[in-house]
């Protein structure tokens, strides 16, 4: 809302009648403030799987590290990720695909697993 006096000047503010920004930053009356950290270890529920950090680090997504300004994320969000998003996509795909194959190993019908790994990488347009 750019013709809102709380917009910080970026044209991208939008604020809900609380006075909280989708960037995480709230109105107290006077400016817009950074919200409060939450301690790190917030349970297990706020934790991301390491696994999915790893290939989003691999894809190209920039992480949080401990940096002061950090909104609580594991992953900066700020940045256009469009690329980085598909080549998400495909390592997951691949990491799947790769879980199918160790099962494999141990069934006496391999043709099965792996015309589901064919299945699953063409449906998600991976070769």
């Amino acid at each position: 809302m750019i013709d809102d006096p709380r917009c910080c000047g970026s044209g991208a503010c939008v604020i809900d009648p609380q006075g909280r920004c989708w960037c995480g930053q709230t109105w107290d009356g006077e400016q817009m403030c950074q919200p409060e950290q939450e301690p790190a270890d917030q349970g297990e529920d706020k934790k991301m799987n390491p696994k999915i950090l790893q290939i989003a680090e691999q894809a190209g997504f920039m992480l949080w590290q401990k940096e002061s300004w950090n909104p609580g994320d594991k992953i900066d969000w700020s940045a256009r990720y469009d690329e980085e998003l598909k080549k998400f996509v495909e390592l997951l795909i691949n990491e799947c695909t790769d879980f199918y194959d160790a099962y494999a190993d141990h069934s006496p019908d391999k043709t099965n697993f792996a015309l589901a790994k064919h299945n699953i990488k063409k449906h998600f347009g991976i070769n």
